[in-house]
């Protein structure tokens, strides 16, 4: 009976204090968006996935956008355990840590492949990682996203300078590059977006991508619709979990999270190119005028994304770090990126 008793004590000094396989976690989840836009790139599908991989051990209580705490908290609520998890975007975080953008919708940024190799191969995962456990939480790719449009606009335009004065809501780092041709940038959330343009109060406003603008019904208040989305070649959808309970969980219960979370990263990058062919033809019949930014509009673009990097790495050293990184491995990948596909 003594040496059962010590064995137990042992165990229980050494063995880290863990979730085991056989235990139930509950993760209180907030939502950056609504269920229903969830729903259509799979995060509700891989949340009942991880639910069922654990043999119904593992369950996330949703909560919808904003209900705990803003959105633009969820990163400090996950990191100090007021929510336990959530579903955002890294890009939307850029807007409080710049060096953010790195990870997700970078202006003028790589190809889904190109971004990709430089996540896991070019140093872009170890950086993220580094910054993400300062702030107590792990993140893990869940979904990925193809590019934006450029925008919606009350009128045609060949050059920049014509955009000057207007008001525009327009999301993330790429607000930054406008401002530097006099363009107003406002943050509205997609309830509001539509009315603003109704009531004139904005002249133009980037949202996302066909299927998401067609059902934001924007056709009702503008007509030109711009292409590409140069400031979101690529965006990446995370599921963040504080880290202390990520550490606490079994190796099998990680290992779940994270493949669930890797399948749906590549099918809902592709499906979600696919659904765009429906919701653009249904935004033809409706009289949208596609448009193409020109080659002398992007050029001028390009030049002034170049001064913002370079105005935000004299600010902010750990937006200079991680630019630094990015534009080696950029540098180092064209050798094949050039070669490599048709253009």
């Amino acid at each position: 009976m003594k040496s059962k008793f010590i064995i137990k004590l042992i165990i229980f000094i050494f063995i880290p204090l863990s979730i085991k396989a056989t235990e139930h976690v509950r993760l209180k989840t907030q939502f950056l968006f609504p269920s229903k836009m969830m729903e259509s790139i799979g995060i509700l599908k891989v949340l009942n996935r991880i639910n069922t991989f654990s043999g119904n051990k593992i369950k996330f209580r949703i909560y919808e956008p904003n209900s705990i705490v803003p959105n633009f908290e969820l990163w400090e609520a996950v990191g100090r355990e007021q929510l336990q998890a959530a579903i955002t975007l890294p890009g939307i975080l850029a807007m409080k840590n710049p060096a953010n953008t790195f990870f997700a919708d970078i202006p003028f940024g790589p190809s889904f492949i190109e971004f990709n190799v430089w996540m896991e191969y070019g140093g872009g995962r170890e950086l993220k990682n580094k910054i993400y456990g300062k702030k107590g939480i792990v993140s893990i790719d869940c979904w990925g996203l193809p590019p934006e449009t450029a925008g919606w606009y009350k009128k045609e335009f060949d050059t920049i300078e014509e955009l000057k004065g207007m008001k525009i809501r327009f999301m993330g780092i790429g607000s930054k590059v406008y401002n530097k041709f006099g363009i107003n940038t406002v943050s509205l959330s997609s309830k509001d977006l539509l009315p603003e343009l109704k009531r004139g109060n904005i002249d133009a406003a980037e949202f996302i991508r066909p299927d998401a603008d067609l059902n934001q019904r924007l056709f009702d208040a503008v007509k030109f619709n711009y292409f590409p989305g140069w400031h979101s070649q690529n965006n990446v959808g995370e599921l963040i979990i504080n880290q202390n309970i990520w550490q606490k969980l079994s190796s099998n219960y990680q290992m779940i999270i994270k493949h669930v979370c890797e399948a749906n990263y590549l099918n809902s990058y592709v499906s979600m190119n696919f659904n765009q062919i429906k919701p653009m033809n249904e935004l033809n019949r409706k009289g949208v005028k596609f448009r193409n930014l020109n080659n002398k509009v992007l050029k001028n673009l390009k030049k002034a994304w170049k001064e913002v990097v370079q105005e935000e790495s004299k600010k902010d050293p750990l937006f200079a770090e991680v630019y630094s990184a990015y534009q080696k491995f950029r540098d180092q990948y064209a050798i094949w990126g050039e070669k490599g596909y048709l253009k």
